[in-house]
């Protein structure tokens, strides 16, 4: 066996000592790249998430990516998005379809006590916000379809940005006059009242409402249930589910295709009268009665709801992809303006 000399030994030993080095240095090379592309990664998710969901309202985002443009939906007082998930199903294999908690419902944030001084501007500005954040990510106007108070916000917010809207579908919105809007203030504690009681008698309300509403699906149930106990019973003690101003200014300045759905029953806030008031005032707008149901008219008259606004999506697109088309072809500084 040859015997190493010094010179060798530390020769060799050097060499594993750079070998050693080498690794130890390509390994914290590694860690370092890793780390740093697993923070931008991070960072890439957070900024999508907060230019998404704009840090305020809570949205369920689903349906088919490939489909624009966007539909947008928001629920009445009370209610939630889960609420919406029969409606999400329906529109998912056409559409890219984001359900929203409006504020102080479902997942998203309660109201602030400054909040709930002016709770209809704080619930409109966090629902400005994610219309036009949602518009910005899809690249287009969105269309909304609203129900009730909801649709009260959703044409509110139209109203005053047009631009973030194709078109919209307000089922029952809350456009009350004077004496309306005072009514739903007086019976707002007693209507938190009924939330809160809701919420702790679960079993009994569930009964209840499969006697009222025999139609709605278990779905339906279920989404309903859940939003009872989530509210923010503060909001729903203030009564107010509207805006103050009246509600024929809002109508005619909604320049955007516009369905109003409405229905005969009991409980109704429209009805044939109101939307005979709709359409005197807002001509532009189209107006249509399903018989049969009450203030849910999705959930009381699904089918006919189904087929009343398919045909008014299936128009919107077909007229939004054509007026893109002629925005494309058109020369720089022409506009073409429809009345």
């Amino acid at each position: 066996m040859r015997v190493r000399g010094d010179k060798e030994s530390r020769s060799h030993l050097g060499n594993l000592s750079d070998i050693r080095y080498n690794s130890v240095r390509s390994a914290v090379v590694t860690t370092q790249w890793c780390a740093g592309f697993a923070l931008a990664v991070v960072f890439m998710f957070l900024w999508h998430f907060k230019a998404l969901r704009g840090n305020v309202l809570s949205i369920i985002l689903s349906g088919n990516e490939t489909s624009s443009p966007l539909i947008a939906l928001t629920h009445g007082v009370t209610d939630n998005a889960a609420s919406l998930a029969a409606l999400v199903s329906e529109l998912n294999p056409r559409f890219r379809v984001a359900a929203i908690d409006l504020l102080g419902h479902g997942l998203s944030p309660r109201l602030t006590p400054e909040q709930l001084e002016h709770p209809f501007a704080a619930q409109a500005q966090a629902l400005e916000e994610t219309y036009a954040q949602l518009a910005r990510w899809s690249g287009r106007p969105v269309i909304a379809i609203a129900h009730s108070m909801g649709a009260a916000l959703t044409s509110y917010v139209a109203a005053r940005c047009p631009e973030l809207f194709a078109g919209l579908v307000l089922e029952e919105p809350a456009w009350l006059d004077s004496a309306g809007r005072a009514r739903y203030r007086a019976a707002g504690p007693q209507a938190a009242k009924r939330a809160e009681w809701i919420a702790r008698n679960m079993d009994q309300a569930l009964a209840e409402l499969a006697r009222e509403h025999p139609a709605w699906s278990t779905a339906e149930r279920a989404g309903w249930a859940q939003a009872k106990v989530q509210v923010d019973t503060e909001f729903v003690g203030t009564g107010i589910v509207t805006f103050d101003e009246p509600w024929e200014l809002i109508a005619q300045k909604l320049t955007m295709p516009t369905l109003v759905i409405s229905s005969d029953g009991a409980d109704v806030l429209l009805g044939p009268g109101g939307l005979e008031e709709i359409h005197a005032a807002a001509p532009h707008l189209e107006v249509c009665l399903i018989p049969g149901a009450r203030h849910e008219v999705r959930r009381d008259q699904g089918a006919a709801y189904s087929g009343v606004v398919g045909k008014f999506l299936r128009e919107t697109v077909r007229k939004g992809a054509k007026n893109l088309a002629e925005a494309k072809g058109a020369r720089c500084g022409t506009q073409k303006v429809h009345g």
